[in-house]
């Protein structure tokens, strides 16, 4: 399997939001800020690859004419 090509802009972008996520939650709570920005990070992961199998399935985003029956 090939690994797809890490864009630097997007992942930038992942990185902002885990670091701003990450610091909201240790500002609320007592929680790190390292232990926050990895629950948003794992979330974000969780998230895309629930998305992924979505799309894909039959009727989905990537096959609308696919449908089972």
């Amino acid at each position: 399997m090939k690994l797809p090509r890490l864009n630097l802009k997007y992942f930038a972008i992942w990185l902002a939001i885990c670091a701003a996520g990450g610091g909201l939650i240790s500002w609320f709570s007592s929680m790190p800020f390292w232990g926050g920005a990895s629950i948003v990070a794992a979330a974000l992961i969780i998230n895309g690859i629930i998305a992924k199998v979505e799309d894909n399935a039959p009727g989905g985003f990537n096959n609308p004419h696919d449908k089972s029956k």
